[in-house]
């Protein structure tokens, strides 16, 4: 459960604090869960080799009341946490999987709350179409391989 400055206690679970506003996240299905996972694995070997940190549903606090919780999150070590355990910003990577009833909208508005925070890699990775995108710095479709530096996923690997 985390505060707002009002007082409210939110269910952090369910719900994320953006710019003033309550936002209620998709609850996920099977298809989302399974790919949440598996990205979750396939970033591990970069996590381990670098000495990072993945986790999914990792929330990530710009240190205000702001706070936003990805599908998985890849930070370095040397990152801070708030006391509820929230990452303060920047992530290194953050990834977003579309649940079924999500629009892209919602997902491609969230890279500018990412964007603004400085977290430099965002991967939004698309079931509903197969599709996976880059979105920082610019939005970018990506056919065969998703990238942030020194990590390398196949696309086929995330669908196959």
């Amino acid at each position: 459960m985390s505060s707002l400055k009002s007082g409210q206690y939110v269910d952090d679970s369910r719900y994320e604090y953006l710019d003033g506003r309550l936002l209620e996240r998709p609850a996920p299905g099977l298809e989302h869960a399974e790919l949440q996972s598996k990205m979750q694995s396939l970033l591990a070997p970069f996590g381990h080799a670098s000495g990072a940190t993945v986790l999914a549903e990792w929330s990530i606090s710009d240190g205000t009341e702001n706070w936003l919780t990805p599908d998985v999150t890849f930070s370095y070590k040397d990152s801070n946490v708030t006391a509820l355990g929230y990452l303060l910003v920047p992530a290194y990577l953050v990834v977003e999987i579309r649940s079924m009833d999500q629009t892209m909208k919602d997902l491609f508005n969230k890279r500018e709350a990412y964007r603004r925070w400085g977290v430099p890699h965002y991967w939004l990775i698309d079931p509903v179409e197969s599709a996976c995108y880059e979105c920082l710095p610019a939005i970018v479709p990506c056919a065969e391989k998703l990238t942030a530096d020194q990590i390398e996923i196949a696309v086929s690997g995330i669908f196959g």
